[in-house]
């Protein structure tokens, strides 16, 4: 450093000139002379010159470019030199550091320092993965730097993360985004059947084929189907399962599908009786021939029988029968046959009896009771009633009917026809006076003998009446002649000539008939 310490003026004013001239780098004796015109001394000074010392330190004089922090300059030299810098502190924006002494007898110290660009650190790294998937970040680059990342991998969420290099290696951070994707294993879900029931008669369902094309990080999907028996032979719990696995084979999710097959529908038959009716007297039937099938399980049948009988009659009851198809797992189906067993037939007469007897004209034999009996019961009564009719084929025909009824109601007659051949009568008085009581003549059976002649004579043999066809369409003899006159009260004679087809011969039937009148 230049410094004069030699003054051209003293203290107390007294001007003049040093020689030698001042030498700043070894120590000198100087002399001051005054100048002429003052009265003043000479005088000498000797002036010792220190050397100057040089500021020495142990500072790196390169660094890592990328650096992030750097060492700090000292402001105390190694050889204990005080000072300050400038720049103050090291910074990539600057190479030259100057140190400056806060004493004189220093000098100033330079520093050059150079930044070396640090390595890039390389990476093959994923940027995108799959939600959950389990992922390590390498603190070793493909380069061979090691460092440490943060923050630490989040295999959920989305992040940046950053590589930080080792202090021993001269290598740039470096910053990366991983974005983390859903896996979308509801597209799985989705393709996954729901739970279902069906009858055991049903097949299952085909298992589907999942597609992953839209399913992230899944590598493969495993298949199980287990079947558990249930609570009767043909019922099952069909579990299906669904694993899903990653390129690690570890599990991501496992899904289920649980088929259940039950029988709930009964047993159907195939092959079942008709109703019947049958009377009381037929034959009990056999057990029919019945079948059923189940669509499961094998079937068995039971007959249940059940008899109600009519109140009013023993003899009618029904038969019902019941059929109870069962299956395996206790479904059941029923259906019945009605046999109705009915009493609708009477009872039955002797079938050797006769249906007719000729008999001499007014010899009715007397009652006897036939023989009949019922097939199912008892004849309850045997009643009897008797008609007389004119038949004009047979003759005068008594006939007599007997019904014969049951304990059920049920009833049967017989019919005895007593065929009289008789001739017609021709009754013998009668009472003209219209109190509708023998106010003709009448003559029994005269139906049956349409072709007929009567005539009426007086007593003394004169005919006083005559007509043909004689009962019919009101031809009857009133008491009147011929011309419509009455005839006084008295005995007349007739004679009637008749005969039952036009074929035959007329007979005739001779007597008398009398006319009363009175009142």
């Amino acid at each position: 450093m230049q410094i004069n310490p030699l003054p051209t003026s003293s203290n107390n004013g007294i001007s003049g000139e040093w020689i030698p001239a001042f030498n700043n780098q070894e120590t000198t004796t100087y002399t001051f002379i005054p100048n002429q015109e003052t009265c003043g001394s000479d005088v000498q000074v000797t002036i010792e010159v220190i050397p100057n010392e040089l500021p020495e330190f142990s500072i790196e004089q390169e660094f890592c470019a990328n650096q992030n922090d750097f060492p700090e300059l000292p402001t105390l030299s190694n050889n204990g030199i005080e000072g300050t810098w400038i720049p103050e502190e090291i910074s990539e924006d600057t190479t030259a550091y100057v140190f400056t002494p806060s004493s004189s007898c220093s000098e100033e110290f330079s520093l050059e320092i150079s930044f070396v660009p640090g390595d890039d650190p390389i990476f093959d790294l994923p940027t995108e993965l799959c939600q959950g998937t389990q992922f390590v970040l390498p603190n070793t680059s493909e380069n061979g730097i090691n460092g440490t990342w943060s923050p630490v991998f989040d295999p959920q969420n989305s992040a940046q993360y950053t590589f930080t290099p080792a202090e021993e290696f001269c290598a740039t951070s470096l910053t990366i985004n991983i974005e983390i994707t859903n896996q979308n294993l509801s597209a799985v879900e989705d393709q996954i059947p729901a739970n279902i029931e069906q009858n055991c008669s049903q097949e299952l369902p085909e298992v589907p084929e999942i597609e992953l094309s839209e399913v992230c990080g899944v590598a493969a999907i495993t298949f199980e189907e287990i079947a558990e028996s249930g609570n009767c032979p043909t019922t099952e719990m069909i579990t299906r399962n669904w694993t899903v696995l990653d390129a690690d084979e570890e599990v991501l999710a496992t899904y289920t599908q649980i088929i259940t097959l039950v029988d709930n529908q009964a047993p159907f038959f195939t092959v079942l009786p008709s109703d019947e009716i049958l009377n009381c007297d037929e034959q009990w039937p056999d057990d029919a021939n019945v079948q059923a099938e189940d669509d499961c399980s094998e079937v068995s049948i039971s007959i249940e029988e059940e008899i109600i009988e009519d109140a009013d009659c023993s003899q009618n009851f029904t038969l019902i029968r019941t059929f109870i198809a069962s299956d395996e797992c206790g479904n059941e189906a029923e259906e019945q046959q009605i046999i109705e067993f009915v009493d609708n037939q009477g009872p039955e007469f002797d079938e050797d009896l006769p249906t007719s007897i000729q008999v001499e004209c007014g010899e009715i034999p007397q009652v006897i009771e036939p023989e009949v009996f019922d097939a199912c019961g008892e004849v309850n009564s045997l009643e009897l009633t008797e008609n007389e009719l004119d038949n004009c084929e047979v003759g005068k025909v008594t006939e007599r009917i007997w019904k014969a009824t049951d304990n059920c109601g049920n009833t049967s007659t017989y019919a005895l026809a007593l065929v009289e051949e008789c001739q017609p009568v021709v009754y013998q008085g009668i009472s003209p006076n219209n109190d509708g009581l023998n106010d003709y003549l009448e003559i029994e059976g005269i139906s049956c003998y349409p072709v007929n002649k009567l005539e009426i004579y007086n007593r003394y043999g004169n005919n006083v009446f005559s007509t043909n066809n004689y009962g019919q369409d009101g031809n009857f003899f009133k008491g009147n002649d011929q011309s419509g006159n009455q005839l006084v009260t008295g005995t007349y004679f007739f004679v009637f000539n008749y005969k039952k087809n036009t074929s035959d011969s007329f007979k005739d039937i001779k007597g008398y008939v009398y006319i009363n009148r009175s009142k």
